[in-house]
This record gives C-alpha cells, structure tokens and sequence, in this order.
C-alpha cells in the first residue's frame, strides 16, 4: 500500500474519501476562469493534455527558475 495511505487512514476509507472529495467539488472552484487573475507572477496553465515534466518547463521558463 502506498506510504500516503498508510499514514492517513481516513483516505483508506474509500467511501468516505469519495463523498468528502464531491462536497469539496460542490463548494470550491478548483480551477481560475479566462483572465480572472490579473496578478503580474500567475500562469494559467490547461495540462489536461500535458505531462508533470512539460508544465515543469512552461513554469521554469515562466518564472526564469
């Protein structure tokens, strides 16, 4: 079993884990809309379609880490 799992014994409560995940669903917004953030160091990125290592690169060259 994942490290994660085993230190947290609420989230191996799957049916509990999957009803606190929706309510959380039902009161955040998750995601900023289009040109909601006018701060000068955000980057809205979609990475439905990009891998963990090309959003890495986008924020690198974002914030010339």
């Amino acid at each position: 079993m994942e490290n994660r799992l085993l230190n947290k014994p609420s989230k191996r409560n799957l049916e509990w884990s999957e009803k606190d995940l929706l309510k959380s669903v039902e009161k955040y917004r998750f995601n900023s809309k289009e040109n909601e953030i006018k701060e000068k160091n955000y980057l809205r990125i979609n990475n439905t379609n990009i891998n963990a290592n090309d959003v890495a690169k986008i924020i690198k060259e974002k914030f010339n880490l």
